[in-house]
């Protein structure tokens, strides 16, 4: 069994000047639920996954382009020994989203 961890993100139309680069505030770091929502990110810091979960193998990046944002999806598997193993939720992750600089930072923690 493979999870599939999604990050959807909203496509931005316009850029920011260079002055509005500030340090990350308190107010724009999220916490990802456990299920999906309507709930969309346009600069911030989005944390999440379990910490438990320290082995995992990224299978497949997929993404596509709809109306209005962007889905990135990220197939992953759990690694025993070197086998093949069910996980139930990803590992620990952080996606940061620059809209000023269009930048977009994914950590997924964990070893193959």
């Amino acid at each position: 069994m493979k999870i599939r961890f999604v990050l959807g993100l909203l496509l931005l139309t316009s850029v920011q000047s260079s002055s509005s680069i500030a340090e990350l505030r308190p107010e724009k770091v999220f916490v990802a639920d456990d299920k999906k929502h309507g709930s969309y990110v346009t600069d911030g810091l989005i944390t999440g996954g379990d910490r438990t979960v320290t082995h995992i193998i990224v299978k497949d990046i997929r993404f596509a382009l709809n109306k209005g944002f962007e889905r990135i999806v990220f197939d992953l598997q759990g690694n025993r020994n070197g086998e093949p193993t069910a996980i139930q939720r990803p590992s620990y992750y952080q996606v940061a989203f620059n809209s000023s600089e269009k930048r977009l930072l994914i950590s997924l923690w964990g070893g193959a």
